[in-house]
């Protein structure tokens, strides 16, 4: 009786450690491959660090990085920094065709230029850029600007505006906390600057009026006055065509001996046009010259002198010159040399 006992509770482990069994089995089988591609993607230094312990094989990275990807994009630096840690060429190529998950967490932020001077009234513009782990840009990232000194410089999506002399603080900050800093120089503002919108705004409106403003009055005469002499002379200088020449005899013919005499009256199509087309082409550019120039003045006059050099210093000579056989050669300040030759038709 003991003994049939002993076998029938024989007989029912062996069943229940069979299925135990199978199912350990098939979890090994299956929950690997599975917790596999759980596992966080590999970094670009976890890889290097793979390679360059020389326990795996390239075929083994591989496989490694198929199940769990790759955490950067494979881009010429990191392709450079895995050639240098003993990636051949193979498997970079293999590499390639590897998925990708990047990380959407910021390690940093990075401000450009780390160093921003300006003047008062002036702005300068500061750019934002998050980096993940391996210093790979993460995009798409808002950032909030601020200013550690308001009165020194303010700050609003990156542009930053001087308002009084000094150095301060501007500040990149992500959702996440992570931050990313600039130094902002702003210097006092020169006696005699001036602002580039308004000589911009001037020059639009009137023929050297940038000039005028920024104090080059003999630059805007001219240029006021090449403009109006180049239209008026588009206007007045004209050209006649004669063309469709009919002659007709009026009347008969008088004849005395050998020799007829007869009347014919000519009539001709004459046409007058005037060179309006080329006057505006020389007065837009004396216009564009002024307006680009009392632009380029301003932002001298924003710009510190030279070491050594005072603010009054400049060569403000100007002169008239002939030139054969029927020209003007205006010369100024070394700036600007303009030649005006009278065309005749």
């Amino acid at each position: 009786m003991c003994e049939a006992v002993s076998r029938e509770d024989t007989l029912a482990r062996s069943y229940l450690w069979a299925p135990t069994a199978l199912l350990l089995i098939a979890g090994c089988l299956i929950g690997s491959p599975l917790a596999a591609q759980d596992r966080p993607p590999y970094t670009l230094d976890q890889l290097i660090q793979l390679l360059e312990s020389g326990v795996f094989s390239e075929e083994r990275v591989i496989t490694l990085t198929e199940q769990s990807c790759l955490a950067f994009r494979l881009d010429e630096g990191a392709e450079s920094r895995l050639r240098a840690s003993g990636a051949s060429n193979s498997l970079i190529r293999q590499l390639r065709g590897v998925c990708t998950r990047l990380s959407s967490a910021v390690a940093s932020v990075r401000v450009t230029p780390s160093l921003l001077e300006i003047a008062v009234d002036s702005s300068g513009v500061l750019q934002a850029r998050a980096f993940g782990p391996d210093t790979v840009e993460v995009p798409g990232v808002s950032v909030d600007w601020s200013s550690d000194d308001s009165t020194i410089a303010r700050v609003m999506d990156g542009t930053v505006l001087g308002v009084g002399p000094g150095t301060t603080t501007v500040s990149a900050r992500t959702p996440d906390g992570v931050v990313g800093l600039a130094t902002v120089a702003v210097g006092a503002e020169r006696s005699g600057a001036k602002s580039t919108a308004t000589a911009a705004a001037l020059g639009v409106v009137v023929p050297g009026g940038g000039e005028f403003y920024t104090g080059n009055a003999v630059k805007g005469a001219i240029v006021l006055a090449g403009v109006a002499g180049a239209l008026a002379a588009g206007y007045l200088i004209t050209k006649t065509d004669t063309s469709d020449v009919q002659r007709t005899v009026m009347g008969d013919p008088m004849c005395s001996g050998s020799e007829c005499t007869f009347t014919v009256q000519t009539m001709a199509t004459v046409e007058e046009s005037r060179y309006v087309i080329a006057g505006v082409i020389v007065a837009a550019a004396f216009w564009t010259y002024g307006l680009v120039d009392g632009i380029i003045s301003a932002k001298k006059s924003q710009a510190p002198p030279p070491e050594g050099a005072s603010e009054d210093q400049g060569d403000m000579s100007f002169s008239i010159q002939l030139v054969p056989p029927d020209g003007l050669a205006f010369r100024g300040g070394g700036e600007f040399d303009i030649t005006l030759i009278r065309v005749r038709p």
